[in-house]
This record gives C-alpha cells, structure tokens and sequence, in this order.
C-alpha cells in the first residue's frame, strides 16, 4: 500500500506528525500502520484500517506484502501484549518501526506470562524507534533479542511492578546501535542488565539508566568477547557508588570504550579494556587540574606502577628545565635550542655518536661529513638533488660493478647498462629484394632474446620473403630460414625466430599470440640484417630486438 511522501504533511489520529519522523521510502516500499485503538486482526494495515498489532505488521504470514525497507508506524496509543518467545518476530531487512506520540502516548508492548516473551530482531539494518518495553512478569530473559546486523534500536523500558533479568540481548552481530532509556527499580532485588553482548562486532550504545543491577550490569559482555564496543551516556546504580556495576566484562577479553556519568556517585566513569574504567570526580580531581592546584606536591619521581602524573610533571620539570645533568644556560629553553632564535649557546665539538654523546655534537659530525667532507657536492645541488630531485646527478660517473671505492651511481649504471636493453628502427617501406642492415652490435658480444618485426601497412601480393642474418668478420651466419611468403601481410603481422638456425622465420597473425624465443642466441659484433627474397616487400615494417649485453662496452644501434 504505496503512499506519496506527505507533501502536505501527515496526521496521525488528530496527531500531526512532523516529516523528520517519517522518512521518504522509494516507489516500490509500503508504509504499514499499526493501532490497538482503530485497527482490527483482519485489517490490511492501511492509515484508516490499520493493524491491531505489531505482532501482525511484522510477520510475513499474516503480511504478506511486507519487503525490505518498508516502514511501519505505529499510531499514538497503541498497547500490546507479548506473551511468548518470539511473540513478534521482524526478519524482513531492512523494515523501520516508528512509534509515534510520547509520554502516556507512546507505543508500549508489555513482555508478559512467559520470562522468554520477545521481540525476534533477525532482519538486517532493521531500526525501531519510539517504542516503549514493559516488564509485565518477572526475570524476562530476552524481551529484545537481536541476531541481525547493522540493527538500531532506540527504545524506552519500564520495570514498575515487575523487574526484567535482561532488556536488550544481542547475539553474533555487527555493527548494533543502542539508545536505551531504562527506568528500573532502584529497590529491586534482581540481577539485570540493560544491554547484554555476545560476540558483538562495533556496538554503538547510548544509556540513560536508573536501577539496581544486583551482581550483573548496565552493559553486561558475556560468553564469548564483543570488540570494538563504545559506551556513553549517563547511569545511576542505586546503592552502589564505586562504578562497579556500569561495565562489567565476564569474558575477560572484549575490547570496548567507555565514558558514562554515573549519578549514584557523582562522578565521570571512564577507560577501556586496556586501562580498566574508574571513576574521576570533578569535585575533588579537577581542582589539581585546573582549580587552586595541588594542596601538596608530591615528591617527584619517574613513570612507573602507582606514580601520580603529579610526580611525573615534577620529574619531567627537573629533568628538563632545571636538569640534575648540565644546567640550561640562563635565559635559554629547550626550544630555544632546538628550534627557537637564540639557538645553541655554544655548540660543542662535533663527535660520532658514542655513549656520554650529546645530540647537537652527532648533528655537528654529520653535517661535517656529509657536506663538508670528501667530495664537495656541486654549487646550488643537495643530496635530495642526487636521490629524486629534478635537477639530478650533474655529471653521471663512469659505469662499474660494485666494489671498495665505487660509489653507488656507477654501481647503479652498470646494472642498467647489464639488463636487459631493446632497441627498434624506424618504419621502412618498399624493401627491395636483397639484404636490409638493421643493427649494428659493437664493443662485445651480447645475448639476443628477441629479434622481430612488425608490420605498420599492409603488403600487397608480391610473394616476398624474409629471414634474419647475422654479418661478422667478413661471414654470414643466417639466424632462421626464410619464411613463408608475405604476400598481402596484414597490419599487425608479426616476424620472429624461435633461436633454432634452420627453423624457418615465424609469421603470427594480427591478434593471435606468438610463444616467447625458445633459445637464446649469443651474437658477437658485427651487423644484423634482413634478407629479403623474391620480390620487394611492399608494405612498412619497423623492426626490433631485446638483448642482453655480455660485456659492459658492447652496444647495439639501430641503422636507421
């Protein structure tokens, strides 16, 4: 039952209802209404014939057209009575209750007869808001018992003749958010807790509670860790007046926040699991913070178990402004030396870093040694210059392997130059029969991983062929035989060799895939060539080869 988004406003049994209450739902979303005043069992849970229960809105049996992220509001006044386990069961995703009016007004379920009586939240990212829980027997167990994730539930609960054991349970989830207003009974004699976790990932908990937790807690972890809960607001734990009661964690192990006012004791109650919560009482602490100050300092003394931060401060001042070592010079702070006008007074004689070796002679010694000693470094050029400046090394050093007296630059141009290089020629067309130079190799020998060539426009039907060959020392040395012909070569194509001699030159189609060169060729100096035959390939080639250099000085150069 779609409904427009109360362009006009909304009234809800003479109620008017402002639009931060209700929230804008998409065109495929119900909104469903519940009153126990106007609605009947058979009602369709339209505005004029509403449900008479949630139990009814909430299930997917009686409603049957409920879908994820509708949103049921339950009208001013509406009463309703859970009386067993699971009595209302929301477990579509995503669904918002809204409760509508406040004090005597506001929607009120009563978990009654059985001490299981509940509302089963199982639906992910379900919010419930503006509903008030009543104890109406004894010891009740689970009346809000979540086990769906990312759920918020922002709710009041009443203990007046009947005292609730447990008021919100959430069970192996993630990600809850709780904003409880419990009003329990400060003279009761039951152990409870307003919110109790088991294995809980991220709870976000907001308390304003009044009661007599007995032996439990306001939060209460058990069973198994929660992590990454946090804590805030406010409690008063009748009859007990040391925060005890506020978090207690019975696993040992979770991991939580806490910061809560506690009213019973008249103090802020804070810490974590791994500074365990206590009370700090402004009355009495904050005047040594802020106040008239300490009545009597004590003695100062390093950090340690059972040492105030009063003694520390004391510690902290003689060490650092007065000094039990060497004496500030007069009218000199610490940041005077270390980044104020004045500077140092006196700077000691530069040394290397040594036990009894203060921090201004080890910056002396590496100044000394990086800027002054050993080679200068050029006029207007730093160290950041040489690493990853833009300006660079100005002049690059002779290559060399690593070694006693080489200096990083040289090591690093030698690995370059010792990789694995690639050098290619410009695009050629209209390559006569006969042998086309490619590469000239000089100073060394070098190992040739791929050698190849490409074609940048297509050939016509001349039945040209080509092979690969190697001019040395007057001879020749083919590296493959020809290959097929290359007649109307499309763009793309590809020649290559596998490194057998007598294998003739691979042709690869445009967009098929060639194998890597299956055996790597050892080449001295001397000129590699293309050998074109029959008949001049008319398309445009550009060709290529990856080497690896075997000497330092050996070099390969395109020929054109």
């Amino acid at each position: 039952m779609t409904m427009d988004n109360f362009p006009n406003g909304l009234m809800s049994q003479g109620v008017p209802v402002t639009g931060s209450q209700i929230p804008t739902i998409g065109p495929n979303n119900n909104y469903w209404y519940v009153s126990s005043t106007k609605g009947n069992a058979g009602n369709p849970g339209t505005s004029d014939r509403p449900f008479n229960s949630l139990a009814s809105a909430c299930s997917t049996t009686v409603n049957g057209a409920l879908t994820a992220n509708d949103v049921i509001i339950v009208l001013p006044g509406h009463t309703e009575n859970v009386v067993a386990a699971g009595g209302i069961t929301l477990s579509t995703a995503g669904v918002q209750v809204i409760g509508l009016g406040t004090g005597s007004q506001m929607p009120t379920i009563t978990f009654a007869t059985l001490t299981t009586a509940s509302w089963v939240i199982s639906g992910a990212g379900v919010k419930i808001s503006g509903i008030r829980g009543v104890a109406g027997v004894n010891s009740l167990t689970t009346p809000f018992a979540v086990s769906g994730s990312n759920v918020s539930l922002q709710i009041e609960w009443l203990d007046s003749t009947y005292e609730a054991q447990q008021v919100i349970v959430a069970t192996t989830v993630t990600d809850l958010t709780v904003n409880i207003k419990h009003r329990g009974l400060t003279g009761g004699s039951l152990n409870y807790s307003s919110v109790t976790l088991t294995a809980v990932t991220r709870a976000d908990i907001t308390l304003d509670c009044v009661g007599k937790p007995g032996t439990q807690a306001v939060v209460y972890m058990v069973t198994t860790a929660s992590t990454g809960v946090k804590i805030r607001g406010s409690v008063y734990v009748a009859g007990t007046y040391t925060g005890a009661l506020n978090v207690v964690d019975a696993t040992g192990t979770s991991l939580y926040d806490v910061s809560l006012f506690d009213g019973a004791a008249g103090a802020w109650y804070m810490g974590s699991y791994h500074t365990s919560p206590q009370l700090y009482t402004p009355n009495t602490d904050s005047a040594a913070l802020y106040g008239a100050g300490v009545a009597s300092w004590p003695a100062s003394a390093a950090h340690a178990n059972s040492v105030s931060i009063a003694a520390v401060l004391g510690y902290i001042q003689d060490n650092v402004i007065n000094g039990t070592g060497t004496a500030l010079t007069t009218n000199y702070s610490l940041f005077d030396q270390i980044s104020g006008t004045k500077g140092v007074a006196t700077w000691p004689a530069s040394a290397a870093h040594a036990n009894g070796k203060n921090i201004a002679q080890v910056l002396g010694y590496v100044q000394d040694n990086i800027i002054n000693s050993g080679t200068a470094l050029p006029a207007s050029q730093s160290i950041y210059d040489l690493l990853a400046g833009t300006l660079g090394v100005a002049t690059w050093p002779t290559p060399a392997g690593y070694g006693n007296g080489k200096s990083i630059a040289q090591v690093l141009a030698y690995a370059q130059q010792m990789g694995e290089q690639c050098v290619v020629t410009s695009t050629t067309n209209n390559i006569a029969a006969g042998t086309l130079n490619l590469f000239a190799v000089a100073g060394g020998p070098i190992y040739i991983d791929s050698i190849y060539a490409v074609c940048t426009a297509a050939n016509n039907t001349n039945a040209s062929t080509l092979y690969f060959n190697l001019n040395a020392n007057s001879a020749n040395q083919a590296l493959s035989a020809a290959s097929a012909t290359l007649a109307s070569a499309a763009i793309g194509t590809l020649l290559s060799i596998d490194g057998t001699f007598a294998d003739a030159t691979i042709i690869t189609a445009p967009a098929a895939v060639k194998a890597t060169q299956a055996t790597r060729l050892t080449c001295v100096p001397g000129t590699l060539q293309a050998i074109v035959g029959t008949a001049t390939i008319t398309g445009t080639w550009y060709f290529g080869i990856r080497y690896r250099p075997l000497s330092p000085a050996a070099t390969v150069t395109a020929s054109f």
